[in-house]
């Protein structure tokens, strides 16, 4: 196939559709299902949850977050030749997420999860390098929705006399057409010391994916405290190290560095090498977090700092990330985000928390 073909093929116009669509009333109704099963947990499973204890359990029952970043310029390939450049003049997230759990025993803990995300970006100053714009026309905005359902199981055991976490999820995703595709992961974390002030568990991380980047990675997670001081070291690589300490009684501060990921599928509107295409976005982000207990349930989050793209591909559904047909690459900007969470996990009792 020539060049000239491919570029005949990728006639791609997008949605330009922001309003929230059916999904979110799934989600809606989703949680309000998940709550009332939630709440029919009797007190003894709940207190062998094991959740951090703590007034900002990682884990949500239900949030939302609308998300904005700061202009920058870009560019991009298309089959590895110069293609479009210019500059985005805003991108917008907003997702909302679920997560409860559905039976709850002192050895696991079954999950479900749904999460709804809807980006939209708007472009100026758009060129397109050795490219025909008869075939290919683009717009001054893009809108992609992505949803996802996963069941997750957790299990609690022992190896090696070392208290262990066994973790594994399966992922249903897709966009706004139908779903896309089916995929998972697992992991296990060894705890390998835990004293007063120290806590610390080695794992590996492997993904049932053919589309992963690579087949597993290794996990070290690490809690550290101090002696008179209010400040916590919170490290999970490879996805986070931050440093933590409380405030004002109901609120949290903390300062670090975060992995973070974007997903989406992108349906071109003409016959194409393949019907369906990912695009995986990886950024790292260095900033703050504040967090503050508004009531019982309710917490009110703020973000804000620094972003940097690591890579950004569009790759056919399905195949290694390393098989991309688009890649794009653009300056580091700022970003703010802001939440608001509810949480109706019950705190399992002080002195048994784990990795």
């Amino acid at each position: 196939m020539t060049y000239t073909n491919l570029e005949k093929t990728h006639n791609c116009h997008w949605n330009e559709n922001y309003w929230v669509d059916r999904y979110v009333l799934i989600l809606l109704f989703q949680f309000g299902w998940l709550l009332t099963q939630a709440q029919d947990v009797d007190s003894a499973k709940a207190k062998s949850q094991r959740l951090p204890a703590e007034q900002f359990p990682p884990i949500r029952a239900f949030q939302v977050q609308y998300e904005s970043l700061g202009k920058r310029n870009f560019s991009s390939k298309l089959y590895h030749r110069p293609f479009q450049q210019g500059k985005i003049e805003s991108e917008r997230r907003l997702s909302v997420e679920t997560t409860i759990p559905l039976y709850i025993k002192p050895r696991y803990i079954i999950t479900a999860a749904l999460k709804y995300s809807n980006e939209n970006l708007n472009f100026s100053n758009i060129s397109v390098g050795n490219i025909d714009q008869t075939y290919f026309k683009q717009s001054a905005q893009k809108n992609f929705q992505y949803f996802s359902a996963t069941e997750s199981l957790t299990y609690f055991a022992s190896l090696f006399h070392k208290p262990a976490i066994y973790n594994a999820n399966l992922i249903i995703d897709g966009n706004k057409n139908n779903v896309k595709r089916v995929y998972g992961f697992i992991s296990t974390i060894l705890e390998i010391k835990n004293t007063t002030y120290t806590t610390i568990g080695i794992g590996l991380l492997g993904f049932i994916d053919p589309a992963a980047l690579i087949p597993a990675a290794p996990i070290l997670a690490m809690r550290l405290s101090f002696r008179r001081s209010a400040w916590l070291v919170d490290c999970m690589l490879p996805r986070h190290i931050l440093v933590k300490r409380p405030l004002f009684r109901t609120a949290r501060l903390s300062l670090g560095s975060e992995l973070n990921g974007n997903i989406f599928y992108v349906d071109p509107s003409q016959k194409a090498p393949s019907a369906t295409y990912q695009f995986n976005q990886f950024e790292l982000r260095t900033g703050a977090v504040y967090e503050q207990k508004m009531s019982k349930h309710f917490i009110l989050a703020i973000r804000g700092g620094y972003q940097k793209i690591l890579f950004a591909q569009l790759a056919p559904i399905n195949k290694p990330i390393s098989e991309y047909v688009y890649q794009t690459q653009s300056d580091g900007i700022v970003y703010f985000n802001t939440g608001i969470s509810y949480n109706i996990f019950k705190q399992k009792p002080k002195g048994t928390q784990k990795l």
